[in-house]
């Protein structure tokens, strides 16, 4: 399962999920004693941010909203 935040996350590719604070412990500091691991997240994590920034949402979504408009209107009886 893992409901949304996984494919926010992309399963451990830009995050973490964990079932317990001790879980959550366990990753903070595992990440926090690798300075390299470190870096390669946060430039993941800035790269991953700018799918999720207001212009582009308003853009997928209107692009939605016209493509359901769009086939809505089309004759689908053969």
């Amino acid at each position: 399962s893992g409901g949304a935040y996984s494919e926010v996350i992309d399963s451990g590719r830009y995050g973490f999920g964990y079932e317990t604070p001790e879980d959550a412990a366990e990753i903070i500091r595992a990440i926090l004693e690798d300075k390299e691991k470190q870096s390669e997240y946060s430039e993941l994590a800035v790269k991953r941010s700018k799918l999720f920034d207001k212009r582009r949402f308003k853009e997928e979504f209107v692009k939605l909203v016209n493509d359901a408009l769009n086939y809505s209107g089309r004759d689908t009886r053969n």
